[in-house]
């Protein structure tokens, strides 16, 4: 799992009991063909969560999206990096930080839609990463350049 408290990046891992099923193939949910059972489809019905870990602690974080299974996409304020946040690549342990592509951004980057192609908004408008590596860029995320207002971008667009 990962939040956001005060401006600052956590991972956590929850772990459910009661009898859980955490594998994911029914095995021991006692139901014919590994049906999954109980109130979270077969984890149990208790969640707990450990090991809550402050990650990148140099990063204000503003917003947070899954970019796969083992990394995140971060908007966030580092004062050695940018004078206002920008996007983040981060794994899952906190190692690897690598900034997407700042061109065409003019503002804070408030929120991100993780996808592809990969939504932010900021100034209050939706953009979209269009390319790949140091030739990327920010642009109107609207058709035929068309400007997308919003503050919350998310998939299905």
């Amino acid at each position: 799992m990962a939040l956001i408290a005060g401006q600052q990046l956590y991972m956590a891992v929850i772990v459910y009991s009661d009898g859980a099923d955490v594998s994911g193939d029914g095995a021991s949910s006692g139901e014919p063909n590994g049906s999954p059972v109980g109130p979270a489809g077969g984890l149990g019905s208790k969640a707990t969560i450990l090991n809550v870990t402050n990650i990148r602690s140099e990063l204000q974080v503003a917003s947070i999206a899954w970019q796969d299974p083992l990394n995140l996409l971060v908007a966030g304020f580092d004062s050695s990096t940018s004078p206002y946040r920008i996007v983040f690549s981060i794994g899952l342990d906190g190692r690897r930080r690598t900034a997407l592509s700042t061109k065409g951004l003019i503002g804070d980057v408030t929120a991100i839609g993780a996808g592809t192609p990969t939504l932010v908004a900021f100034e209050g408008r939706i953009w979209a990463l269009v390319g790949e590596d140091s030739s990327a860029s920010w642009e109107t995320a609207g058709s035929f350049g068309q400007v997308l207002t919003g503050t919350y971008p998310f998939y299905p667009r």
